[in-house]
């Protein structure tokens, strides 16, 4: 993403990231924490990027031409390290909005700052594995219907999410985008609204979910 807009919500919610995470961990274990997971991801990304563009991989060249780091970076790899001192429940629910943020971001937009999140967030959550002060989950596990909702809701979200930044989001270049192209430009932001409905209601268990994410995806794969 890119305006002034977006930059200051990077910005503000990194700053809020950041409190938050000292206040549950202390500003040293926050603050590096964020530092080394940080670095990690923009440069195992660059490493990634540069050996696919090497080998002529098209959307490695294409992420290349942007920037490896936004604070939204940081905000993710801090999300999920502090995760694991939040109990079970408030985890699981962090973990799953993070990841599904982080999920959409990388298979729309494409950029080089998309791989540089997933990847620093993948760091941040083993860092809130082993870090001191990690909440045990011993005793407490998602059911498999929880789960099975969970998964099917953060699908539904990505699809939503790709074809609503068609219309805002003109340089991305993420594997999702391509087919979303084809869409009619009116009929995506409808579709997208609807699969976001369709996420809501398979999130809180209702069925009437799954039939309209279903009948939506069904619309837009046959138009």
């Amino acid at each position: 993403f890119t305006g002034p807009g977006f930059s200051v919500l990077s910005w503000l919610l990194l700053i809020g990231s950041v409190v938050a995470a000292e206040r549950l961990v202390g500003t040293r274990w926050a603050l590096s924490t964020a530092a080394a997971a940080t670095a990690g991801g923009v440069v195992l990304a660059w490493v990634l990027l540069s050996a696919g563009a090497a080998l002529g991989e098209p959307m490695s060249e294409e992420a290349l031409t942007y920037q490896p780091w936004t604070p939204s970076v940081t905000s993710a790899a801090l999300l999920m390290a502090v995760s694991g001192h939040l109990r079970p429940a408030s985890r699981r629910t962090l973990r799953w909005i993070v990841v599904t943020a982080v999920a959409a971001l990388l298979l729309t937009t494409g950029h080089a700052s998309d791989v540089s999140r997933a990847i620093a967030a993948g760091l941040g959550f083993l860092a809130g594995t082993v870090g001191h002060g990690t909440v045990p989950v011993a005793g407490w596990r998602p059911s498999a219907q929880a789960r099975w909702r969970s998964t099917l809701s953060s699908v539904l979200l990505v699809v939503a999410s790709a074809l609503a930044l068609v219309a805002v989001a003109p340089n991305a270049t993420g594997p999702l985008v391509w087919p979303c192209i084809a869409v009619d430009p009116v009929v995506a932001p409808v579709a997208a609204v609807l699969l976001l409905v369709s996420a809501v209601l398979v999130w809180r268990g209702r069925a009437l979910g799954v039939i309209l994410g279903a009948s939506v995806l069904a619309a837009v794969a046959g138009g």
